[in-house]
């Protein structure tokens, strides 16, 4: 069980460490954020955008955006999607192998207790 929740831990502060880089670039217009679900635990990066109507975004809606940046930040963005999208997988399978660890079933019970 620490083994597995060390390496959540490893990847949760990788996100965090992503999503800080994003919002060290200059004149930036979308930034990467750590999103945490409250019910499931889930840590997910997403887009967000900048300004009053700031709010998640989807990669596909600001990859037209990015297509008008010089080649090398363009390249860089990529990169940072690409990297955020792997992140993300990785959070997932290390969130399984801690509930898997811990013997908790899909209901949060568990495994061979009585349900509450």
């Amino acid at each position: 069980m620490k083994r597995a929740q060390a390496e959540l831990d490893k990847v949760h502060q990788a996100q965090e460490a992503l999503a800080r880089i994003t919002s060290t670039v200059r004149s930036r217009t979308f930034y990467l954020t750590v999103h945490r679900r409250g019910a499931s635990g889930q840590w997910s990066l997403r887009w967000r955008s900048m300004g009053v109507r700031g709010g998640h975004i989807a990669w596909s809606e600001i990859e037209d955006y990015f297509d008008r940046l010089s080649p090398q930040l363009k390249g860089w963005y990529r990169k940072i999607n690409a990297r955020a999208i792997s992140l993300n997988a990785d959070e997932q399978r290390a969130r399984a192998s801690v509930r898997a660890a811990s013997g908790a079933g899909r209901f949060g019970c568990q495994v061979g207790s009585e349900p509450e």
